[in-house]
């Protein structure tokens, strides 16, 4: 696990001119069709999307073997992350007590998963934008989502945790991002808000998301919430600990339950790209074929010509 700062992954770009290929106008025939000299390209890419076709292929394979791992793991994850869910919530908060945020989205590592990768950032990208009065600054997991974080946010990206080498997330991984957010970072935040998306089954899954407060405010909840639990101890230290006991255990939840939401979105997406690839394979060897055959009544045609001005010299 890696804690990786946005100057390491993002340098400043002064223009796109470098992409001068896309900056010039393309054009087809006239007539919007193909000529037989058109064959080798449309082999090649006949070629090429059978390639992608089997890629996709072995993406989903891959899905599918690693979705059933991840649910049995999500089924461990939620009894244990789900027991300091309801410590230190609020129905309504006090808008004035909150000026600064600190969003927490749970994205991906890897790509090819539709839109798990950066919905959670994009939704925190729209509760910036909806509070501009307030203060914003994120820490996003998942090198992939990383890079529609830093489009949305800019320098108010932290740092990106990635470069996580288990299939599945730890709650020792969990632990050490829980933290660093609670001691490293140089932010006094009030609020943190959780993004992840909640896995149902393999074809629906639901973008949630969740509030940890700061010492303060949590200690106003406390004197709600406490006398119904007998406490020993000092009263703040417990506060403390349970703050962080509460964010690494919704971390380590919140993150099984997107990595089976990512491995079912996976699945769904390859499996369309594989349909994709074969209907656009199919209509390409169509193409093929039929310039194939307009080619050889061509030389046919010219063969027929040629004898028959052959024998119109010879009377």
């Amino acid at each position: 696990m890696a804690m990786l700062a946005r100057s390491s992954l993002f340098k400043s770009t002064p223009h796109l001119t470098k992409l001068s290929a896309l900056n010039q106008p393309q054009s087809r025939h006239a007539t919007g069709g193909f000529t037989p000299s058109d064959m080798p390209i449309i082999k090649t890419k006949w070629a090429a999307t059978a390639k992608v076709g089997k890629l996709c292929e072995s993406m989903k394979n891959v899905a599918a073997g690693a979705l059933p791992g991840s649910e049995r793991h999500l089924s461990n994850a939620r009894p244990f992350g789900s027991v300091t869910i309801p410590l230190f919530q609020l129905d309504t908060e006090n808008e004035e007590a909150i000026q600064n945020i600190l969003h927490v989205p749970i994205g991906t590592e890897r790509g090819m998963c539709g839109a798990i990768s950066s919905n959670t950032v994009r939704r925190a990208g729209e509760a910036a934008a909806n509070s501009p009065n307030l203060n914003h600054k994120v820490v996003v997991y998942g090198k992939r989502s990383s890079a529609v974080c830093n489009t949305l946010f800019g320098k108010d990206l932290i740092v990106t945790a990635g470069e996580v080498k288990t299939k599945q997330p730890t709650f020792e991984f969990a632990s050490q991002l829980a933290e660093f957010i609670l001691y490293e970072i140089d932010y006094k935040w009030d609020k943190i808000i959780l993004y992840f998306n909640e896995y149902e089954n393999i074809v629906k899954f639901h973008l949630r998301t969740a509030s940890i407060y700061r010492t303060e405010i949590s200690q106003v909840i406390a004197d709600l919430q406490f006398p119904t639990y007998e406490i020993e101890g000092d009263t703040r230290t417990l506060i403390d600990n349970l703050i962080e006991y509460k964010l690494a255990s919704s971390l380590y939840m919140y993150m099984a339950e997107n990595v089976a939401s990512e491995q079912g979105s996976r699945l769904r997406s390859m499996d369309s790209a594989v349909k994709t690839c074969g209907e656009k394979e199919t209509e390409l060897e169509q193409i093929y074929q039929g310039l194939r055959k307009t080619k050889i009544t061509n030389e046919l045609i010219i063969l027929a010509v040629a004898g028959r001005i052959a024998s119109m010299k010879k009377k």
